[in-house]
């Protein structure tokens, strides 16, 4: 099975109906599930003579309307107009994308420690991310998953070692709420295979800066 092809998390609001407060069209909530290894896959390790570098990824800035907690849905594909589904993401778009991108690139970085949200102790090189869109765009041929993702690697000074525009698009296997999020990680870890290896170029080369010294 494809490493994108992870099935999305479904969160039913059962204590809802069974609070006896039921719903007509209750909201379902969904999570972004980071992709898992695939199996028998060796563990990454850093190159042979290089230091290992710890990698932040605090939460990502999300445009809005990205950052409201309901599924963002675009009619038409080239269409300025907007609306929301009735479903709703359980974490906000800006923990949960960049544990996910996080956790992705943790998968294959070489061995570079990919430690989550800066904990105040110093860090070697910060992964920063700004969401501008993570959608569904409506098309001719059904539902289209499009992702649009600022990523920027920068040193403790703040100087900016790497950044790229990350964006894709992939079509949904139908228009149930589950294929539709599927198909948005399916976006996104799709754009992050087209920028891992100058990533992992870029941390390599701050591994090796950390080296020699």
């Amino acid at each position: 099975m494809p490493r994108h092809a992870t099935t999305a998390t479904l969160l039913v609001l059962a204590a809802v109906l069974a609070a006896g407060c039921a719903k007509p069209h209750p909201a379902n909530l969904f999570q972004l599930v980071p992709p898992a290894a695939p199996a028998g896959a060796p563990p990454a390790k850093t190159p042979a003579g290089v230091s290992r570098i710890e990698v932040g990824v605090p939460a990502f800035e999300v445009d809005s309307p990205y950052d409201a907690a309901r599924i963002v849905y675009r009619p038409e594909k080239d269409g300025s107009e907007l609306a929301f589904l009735p479903d709703r993401w359980i974490t906000p778009l800006s923990k949960s994308l960049a544990v996910f991108v996080g956790e992705d690139l943790g998968l294959v970085a070489g061995g570079f420690a990919i430690v989550g949200p800066p904990g105040g102790r110093p860090l070697d090189v910060t992964l920063a991310g700004r969401l501008m869109a993570l959608e569904i765009a409506g098309t001719a041929n059904g539902p289209v998953a499009r992702c649009r993702l600022r990523l920027t690697l920068r040193r403790p000074s703040g100087e900016t070692a790497w950044t790229d525009l990350v964006e894709n698009e992939v079509p949904a296997a139908s228009r149930e709420t589950s294929d539709l999020v599927a198909a948005m990680q399916a976006a996104i870890t799709g754009g992050l295979d087209k920028v891992r290896p100058a990533i992992v170029g870029t941390l390599l080369a701050i591994a090796q800066a950390k080296s020699r010294d």
